[in-house]
């Protein structure tokens, strides 16, 4: 009988399950990134092992296929408010636990303290933080009543906006407002139990700091009396109640983004994406901030909290077309650019997307995508300006992501951004308009991007935008295996209109001297370094496709490696050395950063007995 060593058969744990077996032995690490499952020998059972991912807020797909915001705490000290960030006022440790699980403080106003009217005394103060005008941010906090069964919210200015909720009731009643609307401001309260509260105040930032103050309600501080507060979150706003608390100590936290298909809500996994900027200013055309040639913008609402715009021709002639009014960015020349665009059809077949600048943008004048809504055809033009074939990626709701590369010319001006227009056929030229009056599409979502590849959307309101590169590392040295191991990753490339090099998964000393790295374009490759000799191995193992999972697997030992990509031939070195020292394991990216645009689904790491071909084959089968 065939045993299998070091597994139990009646042990279904996905860490010591028989299809992760290899070569008769069980992973030393596993994470599954779509199910959110993470393993090690050392560690066990963990949650996410990852403790520094971006420095921003980021955009991704929810389980119901909305876009949103991905779960955030931008407030860098979530507890230190209550008892350090206090005017006028003394603050008390609790022996009780807020919901969330963390400390709570009992806010006190020192005695004879004025506390009515829009004042900053008696107060716990968040510090300023970072915003960019037009977001709409959500401040949240936890609050019970004590002695006092009212607390007071209001922003950090003489004329701040502020409003009182009732601890018993959860009524809100505006001290400057009406109809729950705080100039701008919406506060409201959600019963949580036990006599919490969770408090939301919402706004659209007008500058690029915004603080906050909270105080207890009353007229007067005493000394003695005072309410219970807990737990605050500073988050980008994208639905009607604030997601899960997440605790902070000395930094902000911006957390991972476990993305879903939207089409079919299906998880794929952990998203990594290189730093990237939205030039155009304003994202979503509007009526007011973006120019209308022989066509009309009209607001007709939102879609994942973004303005979506009615493109509407009023002419039948040619040059019917929109494009943001103000743009001040001057791209880089002789430069790979991403165009892209959220689109859903109207009552028109065809659209298109273009760039621009001042209409014509120095060598890529001709440069277009056209997209057929009842074909599902992409278009594109442009010669030697035009980079790989465009994509038509489809979302929920009937929306599609249209996105194509261009090369800027030898002498961009400033202003170069996105144009929308429709189009009588899917060869037109660019700004050929239609034959039709009336012809509409909607859209929103402009971006356009210094980037051989497009990422996920950058929302702007008026200027350009940066989203911080997701950086995914941790330390595996107790664990690996200095002189053989077995190392597979298993992603997704996602629909891209450009062949890049992605890197889905490194090990390094932290240098370039010492790593083992798969790698990918149109196929499957491994960088091997030990001590400052390369061994790169760019043989074709294995095809790489947009849209498509694919599986690859490095084997090294002392002396020796192999490697193996989507089940094809194996690719062997008799002379590639170990790497040295290994102390960071990189998802998504390689020693320095994230290089790669791709949803790593899952990792595995195998720091014993060395599998054959065939068994390599298999497992990226």
């Amino acid at each position: 009988m065939n045993r299998t060593r070091g597994v139990r058969a009646n042990n279904t744990k996905f860490y010591n399950d028989q299809s992760v077996i290899l070569n008769r032995r069980l992973p030393s690490l596993i994470h599954k990134y779509d199910s959110g499952q993470y393993y090690d020998t050392v560690s066990g059972e963990t949650g996410f092992p990852f403790t520094s991912v971006r420095t921003s807020n980021a955009i991704q797909f929810d389980s119901l296929g909305r876009m949103v915001w991905a779960p955030a705490n931008m407030a860098a000290n979530s507890e230190a408010m209550w008892s350090t960030g206090l005017s006028v006022a003394t603050s008390s440790l609790q022996t009780e636990k807020a919901p969330t699980g963390a400390d709570c403080y009992k806010l006190i106003a020192n005695n004879a303290v004025v506390l009515t009217g829009n004042d900053g005394l008696g107060c716990a103060s968040l510090p300023p933080v970072t915003t960019v005008a037009g977001y709409t941010y959500c401040v949240s906090f936890y609050a019970k009543a004590a002695e006092i069964n009212v607390v007071r919210v209001r922003e950090p200015t003489s004329t701040g906006y502020r409003a009182l909720v009732d601890l018993t009731t959860g009524v809100v009643t505006n001290e400057n407002g009406t109809a729950g609307l705080i100039s701008g401001m919406v506060v409201t309260s959600q019963y949580i139990g036990n006599g919490w509260w969770r408090i939301s105040c919402r706004r659209t930032a007008a500058g690029t700091s915004q603080g906050f103050n909270i105080k207890q309600g009353g007229a007067t501080g005493d000394g003695v009396n005072g309410v219970i507060l807990s737990s605050i979150q500073f988050e980008a706003d994208d639905q009607a109640t604030p997601k899960t608390f997440r605790a902070t100590t000395g930094t902000a936290y911006y957390g991972p983004r476990f993305d879903y298909n939207p089409n079919n809500l299906q998880p794929i996994g952990l998203l990594a994406e290189i730093n990237a900027t939205n030039l155009c200013a304003r994202s979503s055309p509007t009526s007011t901030d973006w120019t209308a040639n022989f066509c009309s913008i009209t607001d007709i609402g939102t879609q994942w909290g973004q303005i979506v715009s009615r493109f509407t021709t009023t002419s039948t002639g040619s040059g019917q077309f929109a494009f943001p009014t103000t743009n001040s960015v001057t791209p880089a020349a002789s430069t790979v650019h991403g165009v892209s665009a959220f689109v859903k059809r109207g009552n028109h077949p065809r659209c298109q997307i273009t760039i621009s600048n001042n209409h014509f943008l120095p060598a890529v004048s001709e440069a277009y995508l056209n997209y057929n809504f009842d074909t599902n055809t992409v278009t594109l033009s442009g010669g030697g300006a035009v980079v790989g074939t465009g994509a038509a990626t489809p979302l929920s709701d009937g929306w599609i992501r249209l996105s194509f590369n261009i090369t800027t010319g030898s002498a961009p001006g400033a202003g170069a951004s996105t144009i929308i227009s429709c189009v009588d056929s899917d060869a037109a030229a660019r700004l050929a308009g239609t034959s039709t009056n009336g012809a509409t599409v909607d859209t929103f979502g402009q971006q356009y991007e210094q980037n051989i590849l497009t990422t996920s959307h950058i929302p702007t309101t008026g200027v350009a935008v940066t989203r911080a590169v997701d950086i995914f590392s941790l330390n595996p040295s107790a664990y690996f295996n200095a002189t053989s191991g077995t190392i597979f990753v298993k992603y997704f490339r996602p629909y891209d209109s450009f062949v890049y090099t992605g890197t889905p998964l490194s090990f390094s000393n932290g240098t370039l001297d010492n790593r083992i790295q798969v790698q990918t374009a149109t196929s499957i490759s491994m960088v091997h370094r030990s001590g400052a000799v390369n061994y790169d191995y760019s043989g074709v193992t294995g095809t790489v496709t947009s849209g498509n999972l694919s599986k690859m697997a490095t084997q090294y030992q002392a002396v020796g490696a192999k490697y193996v990509g989507n089940g094809a031939a194996v690719i062997s070195s008799g002379t590639a050395q170990a790497p040295i020292g290994i102390n960071i394991m990189r998802v998504g990216g390689n020693h320095a950063s994230s290089v790669a645009k791709s949803w790593i689904i899952e990792i595995r790491y195998y720091n014993n007995d060395l599998a054959s071909d065939a068994q390599l084959q298999t497992l990226t089968t």
